[in-house]
């Protein structure tokens, strides 16, 4: 004789089973939303800043760049001239001529070694 199933008690199971796994995947599905909305909230903040900046940036951007323009010309040139005078000061050091040398040549009288220089 085969087992006496209880349909009605299978279903009930079943119908728990299926509410608590969906219960299980809304509370996933909300920890997953949660950072991407953190997320997207420090975007919104950068992006704000951002315009912010570029809205002080704009406003001056043409003055301060004709600005920056002029220091960085004024740099360039000193720098060219001082770079010519270290040079010249480098060339100061090393203006010795280099030529060969004669070098005396150490002798040997067979007994032992002398240098004589």
């Amino acid at each position: 004789m085969p087992p006496k199933i209880d349909f009605l008690t299978l279903i009930a199971k079943r119908d728990s089973t299926i509410a608590s796994l969906n219960d299980l995947l809304e509370f996933h599905v909300f920890y997953q939303v949660e950072p991407s909305l953190s997320s997207l909230e420090n975007r919104s903040v950068k992006k704000q800043q951002d315009t912010i900046a570029d809205r002080l940036t704009e406003s001056a951007s043409e003055e301060l760049q004709t600005k920056n323009q002029v220091v960085g010309d004024e740099a360039k040139a000193k720098f060219l001239k001082y770079a010519e005078q270290f040079a010249i000061y480098q060339k100061s050091f090393f203006a010795k001529v280099h030529r060969l040398e004669k070098l005396s040549v150490p002798t040997w009288d067979g007994v032992r070694i002398s240098y004589t220089t």
